[in-house]
C-alpha cells in the first residue's frame, strides 16, 4: 500500500484516511487485526481453546497463538454469538462457507477482484489527497479561485481617474 509522505491537512487527510480504511475493510472483508487480547472460545463442537491469544481474523477464520502452538478456528466453526462479542460482522460465517467450497483457482481469483477493488480505493484516496495537498499549498480551492480580471479591476478602482496605473512596489 501506498501512503502519501506529506498532507497539507493532516485532522482531514486522518479522517478521510479512516473512512477509506473502514471502506476497504468492510468492502473486501479484509483482516480484522486484534492488539493483545486474550480469550477463551469454545466453538461448535465443544472443544475448549483457553487463554489463546488472538492475532487476526482473515476471510476464512480466527488466527490465534497458544502455548502450545496456535491455528485458525474457521468462522463456520463459531457461534455467531462469539464473533459479535469480538466485534466481528457474523456475515463473515456465509463469507468462510462459500469460500470453503471455492476451488484453489476460484479463492485465486476472488482473491485477485478484492485485491483490485482495494487498490482502486487507494487511488482514489491518493488522487483526493494531493488534489486537497495542491489546493491548500496555492491557498486557492478549484472553486473559489478569484479571477485575474477582478483583482485588475479592484486595483484599477483604488487609482484616481486619468492616471496610469502603478506597478507593484515591493
Amino acid at each position: 500500500m501506498r501512503v502519501l509522505k506529506t498532507c497539507m491537512f493532516p485532522g482531514a487527510c486522518a479522517l478521510a484516511f479512516a473512512a477509506l480504511a473502514t471502506a476497504t475493510r468492510a468492502d473486501t472483508n479484509d483482516v480484522v487485526t486484534f492488539h493483545d487480547r486474550i480469550e477463551t472460545i469454545t466453538n461448535l463442537q465443544g472443544h475448549i481453546y483457553e487463554h489463546v491469544k488472538l492475532v487476526r481474523g482473515d476471510l476464512d477464520g480466527l488466527v490465534y497463538l497458544s502455548d502450545s502452538g496456535g491455528g485458525r478456528i474457521s468462522w463456520t466453526n463459531l457461534p455467531p454469538e462469539k464473533l459479535e462479542a469480538l466485534g466481528i460482522d457474523t456475515n463473515r460465517i456465509s463469507v468462510a462457507a462459500e469460500r470453503a467450497t471455492m476451488s484453489a483457482e476460484e479463492r485465486k481469483k476472488d482473491y485477485e477482484r478484492r485485491k483490485q477493488r482495494a487498490d482502486a480505493n487507494i487511488q482514489q484516496f491518493e488522487a483526493q489527497s494531493q488534489a486537497q495537498a495542491q489546493a491548500g499549498a496555492t491557498g486557492k480551492s478549484a472553486g473559489n479561485a478569484p479571477s485575474a480580471q477582478k483583482h485588475a479591476h479592484k486595483k484599477n478602482q483604488n487609482q484616481p481617474s486619468g492616471q496610469p496605473p502603478q506597478p507593484p512596489s515591493n
